[in-house]
């Protein structure tokens, strides 16, 4: 009986960890998401010529941008008359 209890308190323990795993992944799914969504201002074509980069080296996915990532800041740029592929 203790040992069944010791080994259901670990599972559960297991089961936390693998939570916040998750949780942790999900966060970077979403960073990925927002920032592709904002690199859908870039122009098609080169966003054509990412994608066929990015499928050569699928291996090694790096983020865009490095740093936080900015909302709203198309708007910013045509408040300043600036197209958004700047």
């Amino acid at each position: 009986m203790q040992l069944r209890r010791l080994l259901d308190l670990r599972h559960q323990r297991f089961l936390q960890r693998r939570a916040g795993a998750a949780r942790f992944t999900d966060r970077l799914v979403d960073q990925a998401v927002l920032t592709l969504s904002a690199n859908r201002a870039i122009s098609s074509s080169r966003m054509r010529a990412r994608d066929s980069r990015m499928r050569s080296a699928s291996s090694t996915i790096t983020p865009a941008r490095r740093g936080p990532i900015r909302r709203h800041s198309l708007r910013g740029l045509a408040r300043r008359g600036l197209p958004p592929s700047v």
